[in-house]
């Protein structure tokens, strides 16, 4: 068999990244510290890869719930909220420098930092 042959069909997995000193890894849906992982849903994952491509910013309610869904329609924000809610429990055990925050009558935006505060 030739090297081409063999590389038929092959797909990369996609790339981990970090961000606060955590491991992220898409194709686990997983978040790793130095000591714990934490998985999380296909939901959890899409609204947390949200706010990580604009950390810093504020991402609209309308924003996060389109990207936790495959049928691309707004979920309500109870629903966001919940969501939100379990993201926030799960990052707070793996890293104090990770948090989301509320953006009052925008979403939520996440925050990379010592002195960040949910």
């Amino acid at each position: 068999m030739t090297d081409d042959i063999k590389n038929v069909g092959r797909i990369k997995p996609a790339p981990l990244f970090s961000r606060a000193g955590l491991i992220f890894d898409p194709t686990k849906l997983s978040i790793t510290s130095e000591t714990e992982t934490a998985i999380l849903s296909l939901y959890e994952w899409r609204l947390l890869n949200a706010l990580v491509e604009q950390e810093g910013k504020a991402v609209s309610y309308d924003e996060l719930g389109i990207a936790m869904s495959e049928d691309r329609r707004p979920r309500s924000k109870n629903q966001l909220a919940n969501h939100v809610f379990e993201q926030r429990e799960k990052l707070a055990r793996l890293s104090p420098f990770l948090n989301i925050r509320n953006v009052e009558n925008i979403g939520y935006g996440l925050n990379s930092g010592s002195n960040d505060r949910t």
